[in-house]
């Protein structure tokens, strides 16, 4: 017996899955690097807890500009930065994991006021990416996925049952484009392609 062609959704669920391999959330860097920068980031995290409000500027320091400014760290400064790095690599299961480990989530809700000036809104969402990142497992990534999907396609079929009602016609099943669905989903897909994939696939949508 011949063997079976494949359909449209086989071969589309076919490319995503040979795409998602090349993904790699910390993009160029691997995995030693990324042990290597977590390690450094999160040693900045405690400096920051021991050290922040000494090095934050004095209020005679920010009146004085010929007071010396280029040897003592900005604590906002080097939070943003710290916790900007600690979102990309913890979008690695291990990296979170890891950082999890490290008490790094303690050490983001209690960070020293002078990390935080003027406010908390500049490092809020990092803060809350990384937070999120720890607390994922694939269970939870994959509900989570699940729910953006399936709202992605109720809201969709919504639009195009409202304008068929509007109109006095039939509402008929029109394809997606994969274009836009990776569009509309991008920033689910950019999550964990992999996983996006395997529930894409799952919730019959391909």
């Amino acid at each position: 017996a011949g063997k079976k062609p494949q359909s449209d959704a086989d071969k589309v669920q076919q490319a995503l899955a040979e795409v998602s391999k090349t993904y790699k959330s910390c993009g160029m860097v691997g995995e030693p690097e990324q042990a290597r920068a977590l390690t450094v980031a999160v040693g900045v995290l405690r400096a920051l807890h021991a050290h922040a409000d000494k090095w934050a500027p004095s209020t005679t320091t920010l009146l004085d500009t010929k007071e010396n400014t280029g040897t003592t760290p900005s604590p906002t400064s080097t939070t943003q930065a710290t916790l900007a790095i600690l979102a990309r690599l913890t979008k690695s299961h291990v990296n979170a994991q890891s950082a999890l480990h490290q008490g790094v989530h303690k050490m983001l809700l209690s960070l020293p006021s002078a990390c935080l000036v003027p406010s908390f809104a500049n490092v809020e969402g990092h803060v809350a990416a990384v937070l999120r990142h720890m607390a994922e497992d694939h269970a939870t990534l994959a509900a989570w996925m699940e729910a953006e999907i399936r709202t992605f396609f109720t809201q969709r079929t919504g639009r195009r049952a409202a304008a068929a009602d509007m109109f006095g016609g039939r509402m008929q099943r029109v394809a997606i484009p994969l274009a836009q669905l990776l569009s509309g989903l991008g920033r689910t897909v950019m999550r964990d392609p992999a996983v996006f994939t395997e529930v894409l696939a799952r919730v019959g949508f391909l």
